[in-house]
């Protein structure tokens, strides 16, 4: 599927518990350090105990496959399960160049992880698209995947000790998005409900939510997101466009990130199915994924382009100020180079050394 760049980027959300590094190259001991492409090896390469797992499939045709663009996880409300979910382009194709129909799928991988170390349970094929969107059901008897453009909301259940996908919820554009060129509405951010009874879906370039009622599975209210759409008077003035993640509050309120116009919308969803705009908090940055604290006195943001993660007061919708992700000036005088990452110190490497590194991170829920 066609992805713009702000959307490939794994957002990093609220605080950094522990970074992790793994570099190009193949692996190599803690003692041994890894070799990196400018010949300069370092250590160590993850904090200990940690154990990297390859996200295979298990394809029979290509049984050494490995599925790329992992950008999405969610932890069962029981904390045993963990999904991954990747979206990007793992797509196999045989000698004459032909596309390998069931070796090209996006997948969900399912962990146990009720002991120390996780184990892969399945790997369960989407077809043919996925995005961003990830929630577990609040029963944590079902999971939903947004299909892209695809239109769609994938269902997976667990049957006895095995899940299994049940029929897609469609969205109902029927390839026809807003603006011109043929411009697809995508599939985006996902969020339920605490009762379980709604869950909210992000139309990317379609600048609009979806209501779901999943007691019938299907689309009951969208709700444009533009100021002109929802007040005339307002006509002209931007907003509401590109919606990419959504997260719920207890407190009857629903927040989407809009990536184009820098904005928070908050949503009144009270009275669900029906929605209400009741307030639009600008941002420096593209916002990205979001994150509720515990106590839902907070909400983080992730600004894609700003280096940054914004923090928000949801009593006052107020930006209360910005968690920089990047290195002082005084370790990193110029940041031309590393635009857009999280940086480590590594005082002792040659700028272009340090931007080598991959990061991952692990988000802490306040």
């Amino acid at each position: 599927m066609h992805r713009t760049r702000s959307a490939l980027k794994l957002s990093t959300l609220c605080l950094v518990l522990s970074i992790r590094l793994f570099l190009y190259g193949s692996p190599a001991s803690q003692s041994d350090g890894q070799l990196l492409p400018t010949g300069v090896r370092i250590t160590p390469l993850a904090a200990q105990g940690t154990v990297l797992q390859p996200l295979n499939p298990g394809l029979k045709s290509l049984p050494h496959f490995v599925a790329s663009m992992a950008v999405a996880s969610a932890v069962s409300p029981d904390g045993n399960t963990l999904l991954v979910l990747t979206a990007g382009y793992n797509q196999n194709y045989d000698a004459n160049g032909n596309t390998i129909a069931d070796a090209s799928n996006e997948y969900v991988f399912v962990y146990d992880i009720s002991s120390n170390l996780a184990r892969q349970v399945q790997a369960l094929p989407i077809v043919v698209n996925a995005f961003e969107g990830l929630v577990w059901a609040p029963d944590g008897r079902s999971f939903y995947v947004s299909g892209g453009p695809d239109d769609l909301v994938h269902v997976f259940r667990k049957k006895a000790e095995t899940w299994t996908e049940d029929a897609p919820i469609a969205l109902n554009h029927n390839g026809q998005g807003l603006g011109l060129y043929g411009i697809t509405p995508i599939a985006a951010g996902l969020a339920i409900t605490p009762d379980g009874k709604y869950l909210l879906a992000a139309n990317f370039q379609n600048d609009s939510v979806s209501v779901i009622d999943l007691g019938i599975a299907s689309v009951v209210r969208e709700y444009d997101l533009r100021p002109g759409k929802i007040n005339p008077s307002q006509s002209g003035k931007p907003g509401g466009s590109y919606p990419y993640a959504v997260a719920i509050g207890r407190n009857g309120r629903a927040y989407v990130s809009s990536q184009r116009d820098r904005e928070i919308i908050v949503l009144d969803i009270g009275g669900l199915p029906s929605v209400a705009v009741t307030g639009r908090i600008r941002l420096p940055g593209q916002p990205n994924k979001l994150i509720l604290n515990n106590a839902q006195t907070r909400l983080f943001v992730a600004l894609d382009n700003a280096d940054s993660v914004a923090m928000i007061d949801t009593r006052s919708n107020r930006v209360l100020g910005e968690i920089q992700t990047i290195a002082p000036e005084s370790v990193f005088p110029t940041l031309r180079n590393c635009a857009g990452q999280a940086r480590i110190v590594l005082p002792s490497l040659p700028m272009i050394e340090r931007c080598t590194l991959r990061t991952r991170t692990r988000i802490l829920s306040l």
